[in-house]
């Protein structure tokens, strides 16, 4: 992991740690990383499921976590940048495609990091889509379950790189 990695992480754990002390879900069992079902090979895990590297590597993680009705809802952690509509249209293409998309679905997507106006942007791309999709009322009432916005916290890791692997390894320092 790198740098921008590790803050990443750091920032998801604590926006992950405040959605508990908000209440959000109530316990820590409540919540799992999300794979979807695209191939009839992977078997498919419910509850619990840790996060692997190259899940939290890649520009998006899914959350699955039940709310207080016990009702199954999602967070995206966006990591890119989100500099244009088209980016956030192929984003909701891909939620579409493993279909998450629903009426009765709330989909939360959280932006690290990214451009001020990529809410904005969010917005659009919902309009958009909906009309390459007709205008239906069925998919114009899931995508308005879908909202976004920006992690306010973010944190970073300061690292003294004259401190890093200075000391010997296997010694005790007396």
């Amino acid at each position: 992991f790198g740098i921008e990695d590790i803050d990443y992480l750091k920032t998801v754990a604590n926006d992950i740690s405040s959605m508990k002390s908000n209440e959000i879900f109530h316990k820590f069992d409540d919540y799992s990383f999300h794979y979807p079902d695209l191939k009839l090979k992977r078997r498919h895990i419910d509850w619990p499921c840790a996060a692997s590297i190259e899940y939290l590597t890649a520009p998006w993680m899914l959350m699955k976590y039940k709310n207080k009705s016990d009702i199954s809802e999602y967070v995206v952690y966006y990591r890119e940048r989100g500099d244009s509509v088209d980016e956030f249209v192929y984003l909701i293409d891909v939620l579409s495609a493993y279909q998450l998309i629903g009426v009765e679905k709330k989909i939360t997507v959280r932006l690290y990091n990214c451009n001020p106006k990529a809410a904005i942007y969010f917005r659009k791309a919902t309009e958009q889509y909906l009309q390459s999709w007709g205008m239906e009322d069925s998919k114009e009432k899931a995508l308005k379950n879908i909202t976004a916005s920006s992690i306010n916290e973010i944190l970073t890791i300061n690292f003294n790189q004259q401190e890093i692997g200075m000391g010997i390894r296997g010694w005790k320092d007396e």
